[in-house]
Protein backbone atom coordinates (compact mmCIF):
# COMPACT_ATOMS: atom_id res chain seq x y z
CA UNK A 1 0.00 0.00 0.00
CA UNK A 2 0.55 3.69 0.07
CA UNK A 3 0.04 6.52 2.45
CA UNK A 4 -1.79 9.38 0.89
CA UNK A 5 -1.18 11.36 4.33
CA UNK A 6 1.24 11.26 7.14
CA UNK A 7 0.77 13.01 10.35
CA UNK A 8 3.46 13.21 13.41
CA UNK A 9 2.76 11.50 16.25
CA UNK A 10 6.18 11.91 17.93
CA UNK A 11 9.53 12.38 17.00
CA UNK A 12 10.28 8.51 16.40
CA UNK A 13 6.31 7.68 15.07
CA UNK A 14 4.49 8.84 11.69
CA UNK A 15 1.21 7.94 10.91
CA UNK A 16 0.32 7.05 7.56
CA UNK A 17 -3.29 7.34 5.65
CA UNK A 18 -3.92 5.79 2.46
CA UNK A 19 -5.03 2.71 0.30
CA UNK A 20 -3.75 -1.26 0.30
CA UNK A 21 -3.07 -2.73 -2.59
CA UNK A 22 -2.72 -6.05 -3.79
CA UNK A 23 -0.51 -7.94 -6.36
CA UNK A 24 -3.15 -8.77 -9.31
CA UNK A 25 -2.72 -12.22 -11.08
CA UNK A 26 -0.96 -10.21 -13.72
CA UNK A 27 1.61 -9.18 -11.61
CA UNK A 28 0.75 -5.55 -11.61
CA UNK A 29 -0.58 -3.49 -8.49
CA UNK A 30 -4.62 -2.58 -7.55
CA UNK A 31 -6.00 -0.70 -4.66
CA UNK A 32 -7.80 -2.90 -2.28
CA UNK A 33 -9.31 -0.87 0.74
CA UNK A 34 -8.25 2.09 2.70
CA UNK A 35 -4.86 1.41 5.24
CA UNK A 36 -3.75 3.10 8.39
CA UNK A 37 -0.38 2.89 9.14
CA UNK A 38 2.30 3.67 11.95
CA UNK A 39 5.83 3.86 11.06
CA UNK A 40 9.13 4.07 12.86
CA UNK A 41 11.03 6.87 11.86
CA UNK A 42 13.63 6.88 15.01
CA UNK A 43 16.38 6.28 12.02
CA UNK A 44 15.40 8.11 9.13
CA UNK A 45 17.24 6.56 6.71
CA UNK A 46 15.74 3.03 7.15
CA UNK A 47 11.81 3.87 8.38
CA UNK A 48 9.84 0.74 9.26
CA UNK A 49 6.14 -0.33 8.88
CA UNK A 50 5.13 -1.05 12.35
CA UNK A 51 1.65 -1.59 12.24
CA UNK A 52 -1.23 -1.48 9.55
CA UNK A 53 -5.23 -1.64 9.56
CA UNK A 54 -7.04 -2.06 6.57
CA UNK A 55 -10.36 -0.96 5.85
CA UNK A 56 -13.14 -2.38 3.23
CA UNK A 57 -12.24 -3.67 -0.04
CA UNK A 58 -11.81 -2.21 -3.51
CA UNK A 59 -13.91 1.02 -4.05
CA UNK A 60 -13.55 2.36 -0.50
CA UNK A 61 -12.92 5.95 -0.34
CA UNK A 62 -12.40 8.97 2.45
CA UNK A 63 -12.43 12.48 1.38
CA UNK A 64 -8.92 12.59 3.90
CA UNK A 65 -7.47 10.92 0.76
CA UNK A 66 -7.67 14.34 -1.36
CA UNK A 67 -8.06 17.03 1.49
CA UNK A 68 -6.09 16.51 4.75
CA UNK A 69 -8.48 19.41 6.67
CA UNK A 70 -10.65 15.94 6.61
CA UNK A 71 -8.32 14.04 8.99
CA UNK A 72 -8.27 14.41 12.71
CA UNK A 73 -5.66 13.52 15.29
CA UNK A 74 -5.80 14.22 18.57
CA UNK A 75 -2.97 13.79 20.16
CA UNK A 76 -4.26 14.25 24.42
CA UNK A 77 -7.12 11.45 23.67
CA UNK A 78 -4.79 9.33 20.91
CA UNK A 79 -7.87 9.38 18.43
CA UNK A 80 -7.92 9.37 14.88
CA UNK A 81 -10.84 9.93 12.68
CA UNK A 82 -11.72 10.40 9.02
CA UNK A 83 -15.14 10.12 7.03
CA UNK A 84 -15.04 7.07 5.27
CA UNK A 85 -17.25 4.90 2.40
CA UNK A 86 -16.43 1.64 3.30
CA UNK A 87 -17.18 -1.38 0.39
CA UNK A 88 -16.84 -4.78 1.70
CA UNK A 89 -16.17 -7.57 -1.21
CA UNK A 90 -17.48 -11.21 -0.68
CA UNK A 91 -16.11 -14.17 -3.20
CA UNK A 92 -13.39 -12.15 -4.57
CA UNK A 93 -10.49 -14.03 -6.36
CA UNK A 94 -6.85 -13.54 -4.55
CA UNK A 95 -5.21 -10.86 -7.14
CA UNK A 96 -8.89 -9.59 -8.65
CA UNK A 97 -9.94 -7.06 -6.08
CA UNK A 98 -13.31 -6.42 -8.14
CA UNK A 99 -13.92 -10.41 -9.05
CA UNK A 100 -16.67 -10.59 -6.04
CA UNK A 101 -19.44 -9.15 -4.95
CA UNK A 102 -19.41 -5.34 -4.02
CA UNK A 103 -21.30 -3.67 -2.23
CA UNK A 104 -21.03 -0.26 0.25
CA UNK A 105 -21.39 -1.69 4.41
CA UNK A 106 -20.11 1.53 5.83
CA UNK A 107 -20.88 5.45 4.75
CA UNK A 108 -19.93 8.12 7.59
CA UNK A 109 -17.16 8.79 10.36
CA UNK A 110 -14.58 6.39 11.77
CA UNK A 111 -12.63 7.05 15.08
CA UNK A 112 -9.95 5.05 15.83
CA UNK A 113 -7.71 4.94 18.99
CA UNK A 114 -3.95 5.18 18.56
CA UNK A 115 -1.88 2.63 20.90
CA UNK A 116 2.32 1.96 20.53
CA UNK A 117 1.23 -1.35 19.05
CA UNK A 118 -1.18 0.03 16.27
CA UNK A 119 -4.88 0.57 16.02
CA UNK A 120 -8.42 -0.05 17.33
CA UNK A 121 -12.03 0.75 16.06
CA UNK A 122 -13.20 3.08 19.05
CA UNK A 123 -16.36 4.35 16.94
CA UNK A 124 -18.34 4.11 14.00
CA UNK A 125 -21.09 7.37 13.23
CA UNK A 126 -23.04 6.83 10.29
CA UNK A 127 -24.10 9.00 7.87
CA UNK A 128 -27.64 7.88 7.76
CA UNK A 129 -29.94 7.15 11.06
CA UNK A 130 -31.74 4.21 9.49
CA UNK A 131 -28.41 1.66 8.83
CA UNK A 132 -25.49 1.06 6.22
CA UNK A 133 -25.31 3.16 2.80
CA UNK A 134 -26.65 1.70 0.01
CA UNK A 135 -26.37 2.27 -3.76
CA UNK A 136 -23.01 3.36 -5.75
CA UNK A 137 -21.61 5.35 -3.33
CA UNK A 138 -23.51 6.93 -0.45
CA UNK A 139 -27.45 6.61 -0.14
CA UNK A 140 -27.85 10.59 1.03
CA UNK A 141 -25.12 12.45 -0.64
CA UNK A 142 -26.48 15.57 1.28
CA UNK A 143 -25.79 13.94 4.68
CA UNK A 144 -22.78 12.40 3.77
CA UNK A 145 -20.41 13.13 6.31
CA UNK A 146 -17.40 15.94 5.78
CA UNK A 147 -15.74 16.74 8.77
CA UNK A 148 -15.51 15.96 12.67
CA UNK A 149 -14.49 17.79 15.43
CA UNK A 150 -14.74 18.13 19.09
CA UNK A 151 -15.40 20.77 21.58
CA UNK A 152 -14.45 19.55 25.11
CA UNK A 153 -16.45 16.12 25.65
CA UNK A 154 -18.99 16.85 22.40
CA UNK A 155 -17.92 15.37 19.38
CA UNK A 156 -19.64 16.67 16.14
CA UNK A 157 -20.23 15.16 12.37
CA UNK A 158 -20.58 17.84 10.01
CA UNK A 159 -22.01 16.84 6.56
CA UNK A 160 -23.64 19.93 3.48
CA UNK A 161 -27.30 19.03 5.56
CA UNK A 162 -26.53 19.24 9.05
CA UNK A 163 -24.92 19.11 11.96
CA UNK A 164 -24.70 16.22 15.03
CA UNK A 165 -23.50 16.15 18.34
CA UNK A 166 -22.44 13.01 20.38
CA UNK A 167 -21.58 12.29 23.86
CA UNK A 168 -17.45 11.27 23.08
CA UNK A 169 -17.22 8.66 26.17
CA UNK A 170 -19.98 7.34 24.25
CA UNK A 171 -20.75 8.20 20.86
CA UNK A 172 -24.45 8.57 22.14
CA UNK A 173 -26.12 11.19 19.58
CA UNK A 174 -26.91 14.11 21.94
CA UNK A 175 -28.67 16.50 19.26
CA UNK A 176 -28.79 17.58 15.39
CA UNK A 177 -29.32 20.31 13.78
CA UNK A 178 -30.81 19.71 10.53
CA UNK A 179 -30.16 23.23 7.91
Amino acid sequence: GFSEYLHPIDEDTLLGFGRNTVVTQWGDSSEDGLKLSLFDVSNPSDPKEISSYLLGNAGSSSDALDNHKAFLYDPQRKLVGFPATIWTSTGATPGSPWSGDNHVTFSGYLLLEVREDGFVLYGTLPSDSEGPAEGFNRSDAANAIERGLYIGDTFYTVSSGRIRAYALDTLELIGELAY
